[in-house]
């Protein structure tokens, strides 16, 4: 935490000298990017039993275009 703060300030100092302008700019874009990563990660790795069911589901349907498939119908089936 000491080091990101001193960090901060350093690129603060810099673009109050108008060396590093855009510094924060690109700080803020990483840690976005940073974040919203985890959380796409996060969602893909909570949910892939029921992409998995999807896709299955999917799949079937393309094997047994005209109803033929005996598949029960799910919370997905709208899908």
């Amino acid at each position: 935490m000491r080091t990101m703060l001193i960090l901060f300030v350093v690129s603060m100092a810099f673009e109050e000298l108008g060396v590093g302008s855009r510094t924060v700019i690109v700080a803020f874009a990483l840690t976005f990017g940073s974040l919203m990563l985890g959380l796409a990660l996060a969602f893909g790795l909570g949910g892939k039993d029921l992409a998995r069911k999807y896709l299955e589901r999917r799949f079937a349907r393309e094997q047994f275009p005209q109803g033929e498939s005996k598949e029960r119908e799910d919370e997905l089936s709208p899908l």
